[in-house]
């Protein structure tokens, strides 16, 4: 079987890349698809081109063309976040460092409390995640910037990361109209359910803590066994 040039190996990236694909490993995938698709196919029929024996390639994917296979790619990207993420709960709070979430929970009571369950206090504390997450989108759209001038490679992880952090200051933001239409800043309010709230406030930074810290660690590790550029 006639193998492809590198030439012609890179006009596929470029191919892929016109068609949304702007993700490396995802890229990498499917130029091997379509390389060895198209050997076969002109392996059967020596008479079409390289440019026709890549268009035959490319209508297996449908009228959708990579579409199909980005969102698969991108779902199943997704349930192995979240299971990470589940793990990494999991081995927090059946370890030692449950005392550290402990901890933390009863600091924030205890800033309410000797702060008399300021409204301004709890504000700060309150709104401290949604700040939080802001920061690392911005942080985000300035390194895929930085990662695009400099020609340097974007991976897969990276971009639904980048979904899932917006997710998250969504989220945030969401139940701020309900507490502040239901007076819940009031410091009688914090000062009668101070102890879930600050349970609830811990439970929001350990997320944030698992979710913008470790899990990408993880998956930086995971890629670089692979891919000797992953990087931030």
């Amino acid at each position: 079987m006639k193998k492809l040039t590198s030439q012609q190996i890179n006009s596929l990236f470029d191919f892929v890349k016109k068609h949304y694909v702007n993700w490396y490993d995802l890229q990498l995938e499917l130029v091997d698809h379509l390389a060895t698709d198209i050997e076969k196919i002109i392996e059967k029929n020596s008479q079409l081109s390289f440019e026709q024996a890549r268009d035959l390639a490319f209508k297996k994917f449908g009228i959708t063309g990579f579409y199909d296979i980005i969102k698969a790619k991108t779902h199943a990207m997704q349930k192995h976040i979240l299971k990470l993420l589940a793990n990494e709960f999991y081995n927090f709070f059946s370890s030692q460092k449950i005392f550290g979430f402990i901890g933390l929970w009863f600091l924030i009571f205890e800033i309410l409390f000797f702060t008399n369950f300021n409204d301004w206090v709890f504000i700060i504390i309150f709104y401290s995640p949604l700040v939080f997450s802001m920061f690392y989108i911005m942080k985000y759209q300035i390194n895929k910037n930085k990662k695009a001038k400099q020609n340097k490679k974007i991976l897969l992880y990276e971009n639904v990361l980048f979904q899932e952090y917006i997710i998250i200051f969504n989220l945030l933001t969401q139940p701020t109209f309900f507490l502040v239409s239901h007076n819940f800043f009031d410091p009688e309010i914090i000062s009668k359910y101070g102890i879930i709230i600050s349970f609830i406030l811990a439970f929001i930074y350990l997320f944030l803590y698992l979710d913008i810290f470790i899990v990408p660690k993880k998956l930086k590790i995971e890629y670089s066994r692979i891919y000797q550029f992953a990087e931030n």
